[in-house]
C-alpha cells in the first residue's frame, strides 16, 4: 500500500487557484527567503485537522478561500479540504474520495 501527497491546491476568493504538484518519489523544494516553502508543510498539518492555522499571515492567508490536501493511494484519490481558519475552517472539513483523475485535476 502506497499512500503520496499528490497535490497541494490553494482555491482562491477570487475563484482562482494555486497548486504545488509533487511526484512520486523525493521531491526538492527550494527558493528564495519568505518564498512559502515552510508554509506547504503548516498547510498539510491544517489539512490533517490541526486545531490551529499555523499558516503565516500575508499573502497566502488574503489569496485564499480553500486548502486542499490531495493524496493518491493506488489509483484512487483522497481529498481533504478545509476553509480558511477565519471563514468557517476553524469548524468544518471536507472528505472526498475520488477515483476519476480527470475530476481530481480539475477541482473548483
Amino acid at each position: 500500500m502506497n499512500t503520496i501527497i499528490y497535490k497541494i491546491l490553494l482555491l482562491g476568493k477570487d475563484s482562482t487557484q494555486r497548486e504545488v504538484k509533487l511526484k512520486e518519489g523525493v521531491n526538492i523544494i527550494s527558493g528564495c527567503s519568505r518564498s512559502g516553502k515552510s508554509a506547504l508543510l503548516k498547510i498539510f498539518d491544517y489539512c490533517f485537522c490541526s486545531k490551529s492555522n499555523t499558516i503565516p499571515y500575508g499573502e497566502i492567508e488574503d489569496f485564499t478561500d480553500t486548502y486542499c490536501l490531495i493524496l493518491k493511494h493506488n489509483s484512487n484519490f483522497i481529498i481533504l479540504g478545509r476553509k480558511s481558519f477565519s471563514n468557517t475552517g476553524s469548524s468544518k472539513m471536507y472528505l472526498f474520495f475520488e477515483n476519476n483523475k480527470a475530476i481530481v485535476n480539475n477541482i473548483n
